[in-house]
């Protein structure tokens, strides 16, 4: 669709919106109104001018709303709205009377003159959302005008958003009465009751006796034993006998408290009692919880309720430290105060809530925003009660740092302060930075920083010495700053305020640098090696110059769901880098997001009690005894399989693996984001005998909640996986032209996709709509606006993530979520779409490049949609019937896949082949023959572009699909793929032929693409034929593989 140009809006659209009063209404003035955009400009001249051939046009495609200020209250009876011309536009309208409170009270579209709706209200402000517009992702507005009678020349004003400091809260007095050693000994034993009464039930309170008893070691331990016939808990804090009560009820009980993936509560009879005395004490300083993603995946729109439990949970499994980033809003509000910000200057600032991980990284702002008044007060309520439950835990937070993130307006309320731009992330403006030291003039970061360490305390108190903040996370501009003085300034400005500082930094890519970490007091410092499961830095960098660090396990990225991951490295490598390890502190999950492979996160946080290597199969058996309440060979049977195949070890793979039911279609695709290289390597056919093994018990656990929730996660991978073999087979049926049998697969694979949303609608942790309404739901008293907003933070969030830059950049399906509802509509929808145009262009001979779908319209316009359709009751479908419908209808061994094969079951025809190019290359390490060595993690170079490569087939092959695999220089493509190439192939008779041309595509692409190929060929040729130099400056031709697969006979 081409979007109207300005010219074109002579010929607008006028649509009226009018009520039955309307006849006795006037039009209110120009001079009456004031209309806001929803970055705070004013817009009134463009839209009062009753002139069609002027319009307004947002600045961005989010936040397409117009705020309508009437300089006084009326009865509004009409609204006209002209828009562009052979456009059509949908809208919702809010209405105030106090600035504060909004309701909705329209939904429209303008498509046709003269469209009319009821309008009869008392509004002092009006709200206009563009929610979709046909001619772009902007809105865009040629006039506005109101008819009504005026009521009161004055309006009230929103009143002052006010929270009051700490000091003068209830919070405050709890927290000195803590000071008192036996207060506090008493409230941590009472507390220990009081999780006995939430996870088990008040009746068994009495069966416990929990004593605070001081650790021989300084760190924390726990004793178990019999007393007197009850269960006797002792140890020096709290995590210490909530960890101790959660060692009985797994070892001895045989119940497993899990609030993110199903508890197994299943009480038993007989209570056995402890043999012996058992005492665990951990070799670590700290067990450590939380990446800045995880509030945004996954506690967006958590409650006290959700908080509550998960605190149990993290306690239970020793956990003593902490990121916590509720709340911080107030502190920022606080301290732009003092810099010339209103409180509606900083909601314009401030993200939306499922965007606070990155905007705490200063990786963005706004989106998703700007949040209500009541948000404030609330928020910083619950974190204050939160950090209250952490204390008497034992648990210390994690505060933010402040490292020199300052508004873009900054510098203009601020002239004299001197920031740096940081450039873009991932399609999105970064906030700038203070110059964290200057050379003349007024130094301003220590200045801000001084306000914000202060007001961190007068909001929340003295309660942490732990501050975490990453100058220049994943980019930025460090302009001409020496990072020895960065870190050394951002660190003394933390010891300025707090002596006992500890400065937490994330090592991720590249950071910390080795320049960086030279400019840090080491016994204020601690690092993360956040991937440490996968791609541990710890000893590559020489234990980070000997700071103190922590093994990380980081595992799950964006929310996205699949079985995976790797309990032999926590077994074995855990205690074995703290044998070799000087430094290593503790252990932590860093997971991006939380809720899948439950398994591997209690095993993590159980190693924390161990010295030496354990058997992860000894483990995984006894864990399953406490999840399911009772031991099953056909279950330790399946978890035997689910070892060998989704968790096999391997290495430089994100996890988790996901469906291609979730992916943007297209040719070739091979998972749902392009943003990292979680693949399916393991044999799907093998995974699937996990599912008949789960059902043959079903009588004996289908009363389990959480064997019905891994029953349903199991059928939902197998599903999942099937979905690939389907995908490949109706594309491969459409290549060979064989469009009866493409007709026949696709068709499946929609069926496929139904029955996988049948499936995930019988748990609600599995449905979309749980999601949304904990959106909908999150804060008290929430206006429609609210509502509405925060629903688009959560559909933005698990889709197109962001704006169309941002999406098309690679963050589209980073948070793909196999959730009931996205699959069924929004995933089923896209597939429908694409199958659609493939008949299409069967029917009328349309050659595959000509095929195109732009799909963020598509996609964006289901993100702005509100109300939330979605169920968060579950279906009550039968899940066992459904299980078996899934074997019997997709099996990845059905018959009707069997002449289709996964490329990587094809042989390899290129193989170890005589290769030859004309340029040079980079050096010996990256030779021509590293390009047909079957291994990913080799690469041919040459040292100039273009750059080709002649692979000789030695002979004239059969062909089935050609694939090119660049490099995957880091684990979430902050390097992408954006190399031109085409290929060519040699014929029979000597022709060569051109087979795919993207010499002028330097878009971002997948690690691994497809040319679809299906005939003979001698010799192949690659050319690479330039870059995007923008993105990737100094890029070279480089290849990891090249593969030419075998026609199967």
């Amino acid at each position: 669709m081409k979007k109207t140009t300005g010219w074109l809006s002579l010929l607008a659209l006028s649509i009226s919106l009018v009520c039955h009063q309307a006849a006795a209404s006037s039009r209110l003035p120009a001079s009456a109104i004031r209309v806001m955009d929803a970055q705070g400009n004013n817009v009134s001249q463009p839209l009062l001018d009753n002139n069609p051939a002027t319009q307004w046009q947002s600045k961005l495609d989010y936040n397409r709303w117009l705020e309508m200020d009437l300089k006084g209250t009326y009865q509004l009876s009409e609204l006209q709205l002209s828009t562009p011309l052979n456009t059509l536009t949908r809208f919702d309208v809010y209405s105030s009377d106090d600035g504060v409170t909004y309701r909705k009270i329209a939904s429209a579209k303008t498509g046709k003159p003269n469209d009319r709706l009821p309008l009869n209200v008392r509004a002092s402000r009006l709200r206009i959302n563009i929610t979709d517009y046909s001619a772009g992702t902007k809105g865009v507005v040629n006039d506005v005008s109101l008819m009504g009678d005026k009521v009161s020349d004055t309006a009230p004003m929103p009143p002052a958003i006010h929270v009051a400091d700490y000091v003068n809260t209830e919070w405050a007095k709890r927290h000195q009465r803590r000071q008192n050693t036996a207060y506090r000994q008493q409230e941590v034993v009472s507390e220990a009751q009081a999780l006995v009464e939430r996870v088990l039930g008040a009746q068994y309170q009495n069966r416990f006796i929990f004593a605070v008893a001081p650790s021989t070691t300084g760190k924390d331990s726990f004793t178990v034993k019999a007393t007197d016939g009850k269960i006797s808990i002792s140890g020096p804090n709290g995590i210490s006998l909530a960890s101790g009560l959660n060692w009985y009820l797994k070892n001895y009980l045989h119940v497993n408290y899990d609030p993110l993936n199903v508890s197994n509560l299943a009480i038993p009879t007989d209570w056995p009692m402890p043999q012996g005395v058992t005492e665990k004490a951990t070799p670590y300083q700290y067990k450590y919880a939380l990446n800045f993603c995880t509030p945004s995946y996954t506690m967006a729109f958590w409650r006290w309720h959700d908080y509550e439990q998960f605190l149990d949970w993290v306690a239970m499994n020793g956990v003593n430290l902490m990121l916590d980033i509720v709340g911080q809003e107030e502190v920022q509000r606080r301290m732009l105060h003092q810099f010339g910000y209103s409180d509606n200057d900083v909601r314009q600032y401030l993200p939306g809530p499922a965007y606070f991980g990155w905007f705490y990284m200063a990786n963005m702002q706004s989106f998703g925003g700007p949040l209500p008044q009541s948000w404030f007060a609330q928020r910083t309520e619950l974190a204050r009660k939160i950090h209250d439950r952490m204390e008497v835990y034992g648990i210390t937070p994690v505060f933010p740092g402040f490292a020199g993130q300052v508004p873009d307006t900054f510098a203009a309320k601020n002239p004299q302060a001197q920031v740096i731009d940081q450039g873009d992330w991932v399609g999105f403006v970064r906030p700038p930075m203070l110059r964290t030291y200057v050379k003349q003039g007024k130094d301003y970061f220590s200045k801000v920083a001084n306000v914000y360490y202060q007001t961190l305390k007068t909001t929340f108190g003295d309660i942490s010495h732990y501050y975490a903040v990453d100058p220049f996370h994943e980019g930025g501009n460090r302009a001409d700053l020496d990072m020895v003085k960065v870190a050394q300034t951002v660190q003394n400005k933390m010891l300025e305020h707090d002596k006992d500082a500890v400065w937490i930094i994330q090592n991720w890519q590249e950071n910390p640098t080795d320049a960086f970490l030279n400019g840090l007091k080491k016994d204020h410092a601690l690092i993360l090696d956040l991937y440490a499961d996968n791609k541990p830095n710890h000893a590559i960098r020489h234990e980070f110059s000997n700071t103190p660090w922590i093994w990380n396990m980081l595992h799950a990225f964006g929310g996205r769901m699949g079985f995976s991951g790797m309990p032999e490295v926590l077994a074995q490598k855990i205690p074995q880098s703290l044998a070799e390890s000087k430094k290593m502190k503790g252990v932590g999950v860093t997971a991006e997001s939380l809720g899948t492979n439950p398994m591997l996160y209690e095993m993590l946080y159980d190693m924390a009690w161990e010295k030496s290597p354990i058997s992860s199969t000894a483990y995984i058996h006894s864990w399953l005894t406490s999840r399911y309440g009772a031991q099953s060979p056909e279950i330790e049977q399946a978890w035997d399989i689910m070892v060998k195949t989704a968790y096999h070890r391997r290495k430089d793979r994100q996890r988790a693996e996901d469906s291609i039911i979730d992916a943007k279609p297209g040719f070739g695709v091979t998972r749902a984001c392009t943003y990292y290289t979680a693949l399916i390597d393991y044999d799907k056919a093998e995974f699937e005998k996990i599912l008949p093994l789960y059902l043959s018990v079903y009588d004996r656990f289908k009363d389990n909640p959480a064997y019905q929730h891994d029953l349903v996660d199991i059928t939902r991978q197998v599903l999942a996986n099937a979905s690939y073999e389907y995908y490949r087979a109706f594309e491969d049926a459409w290549m060979a032209k064989d469009y009866s049998a493409f007709n026949q697969l696709s068709s499946k694979l929609l069926r496929l996709i139904k029955l996988q949303d049948q499936v995930l609608s019988t748990r609600p942790e599995f449905m979309l709509g749980t999601w949304i309404n904990s959106a909908r739901t999150m804060l008290d008293g929430m206006d429609d606006w609210t509502r509405d907003q925060f629903e688009f933070n959560a559909r933005a969030m698990v889709t197109t993530w962001g704006t169309e830059q941002a999406a098309d950049a690679g963050l589209r399906d980073y948070s793909n979520r196999q959730w009931q509802g996205l699959t069924g509509d929004f995933y089923y929808q896209r597939w429908a779409t694409w199958i659609q145009a493939l008949k299409s262009a069967a029917a009328t001979g349309q050659k595959q490049d000509a095929i195109k779908v732009h799909w963020f319209p598509l996609e964006y316009r289901w993100v702005n949609q509100t109300g939330n359709g979605y169920p968060t009751q579950p279906s009550g479908h039968d899940i066992r019937q459904l299980a078996q419908q899934a074997l019997s209808e997709f099996s990845v061994t059905s018959e009707d896949l069997r002449p289709y094969r996964e490329s990587k079951d094809k042989r390899n025809l290129a193989l170890n082949k005589p290769v030859f190019t004309h340029g040079d290359i980079i050096n010996a390490e990256f030779s021509t023959e590293r390009v047909v060595d079957g291994q990913s993690s080799t690469l041919w170079g040459n040292k100039t572009w273009p750059a080709d490569l002649i692979i000789d087939l030695q002979g004239v092959q059969k062909v089935d699909g050609i694939e090119l695999e660049f490099e995957q220089t880091a684990e979430d493509m902050r390097n992408p793929v954006v190399s031109g190439w085409t290929v060519e192939i040699q014929d029979a008779q000597g022709n060569w032929r051109t087979i795919q041309d993207k010499s002028k595509d330097f878009s971002q692409k997948q690690v691994v693409n497809a040319v679809p190929y299906k005939s003979e060929a001698q010799k192949v040729r690659v050319v690479l034929t330039g870059a995007d130099f923008k993105l990737r400056p100094d890029l070279k031709p480089q290849l990891a593989e090249v593969r030419v697969l075998a026609a199967t006979q």
